[in-house]
């Protein structure tokens, strides 16, 4: 959100944000969907910061120096914005980090977890994946001089995976380790069958 924010501000700097899923919490209607859809999003998202370009992309309202170019969108949340619609890029899982790296990434920030257990090591916990994909791509670029910056933010909550998720906190350039807390993006649970209904 403060890069979102600062570039918006800043007419003559452009910003393509690259992401596989922008989350947002959904938005409740009115009436009775309201009152219950409210107290539910309050227990599984609580303090969860939404996206504010996200809320711009739903409007249709990017600033005209920003674009959000998704490989992997939620069905049906942005069938009225035209600008999700014609930045979508159709890119294979696999071969996300090598079509994200053509178009001259500059800059990977990704929430990291930190366990006292691991000192010197970051987790890039449960998402890991494109982020490790790129590291090799990163490194032949900033050796043939290009400046690529690798930024993690810290969370208290985010689970701490060892193995291949772990890299060494040298790997970032930033590092934001203030006390964050907020509250991690949840998907409902799936519907509850009958065996564990019965089992309570």
């Amino acid at each position: 959100n403060a890069l979102y924010q600062r570039i918006s501000q800043l007419p003559e700097r452009r910003l393509t944000i690259y992401t596989a899923l922008t989350l947002g919490r959904p938005t409740p209607g009115e009436g009775l969907q309201a009152r219950f859809l409210e107290p539910f999003l309050e227990r599984v998202f609580g303090d969860y910061p939404e996206l504010e370009f996200l809320a711009a992309l739903r409007r249709d309202k990017l600033p005209h120096n920003i674009r959000v170019q998704q490989f992997f969108m939620q069905p049906g949340s942005l069938l009225n914005s035209e600008s999700a619609q014609q930045d979508y890029v159709s890119s294979n899982y696999s071969h996300a980090a090598r079509d994200i790296n053509a178009n001259g990434l500059n800059l990977v920030a990704q929430l990291v977890a930190r366990d006292d257990q691991h000192p010197g090591k970051l987790s890039l916990s449960c998402n890991p994946d494109v982020t490790l994909d790129l590291l090799p791509m990163i490194a032949k670029r900033r050796a043939a001089g290009e400046t690529i910056l690798m930024l993690g933010q810290v969370h208290a909550d985010l689970p701490y995976m060892p193995g291949d998720s772990e890299l060494d906190v040298e790997a970032f350039d930033l590092l934001i380790n203030e006390d964050e807390r907020s509250t991690l993006f949840s998907t409902p649970n799936m519907p509850v069958g009958y065996q564990d209904h019965l089992i309570g």
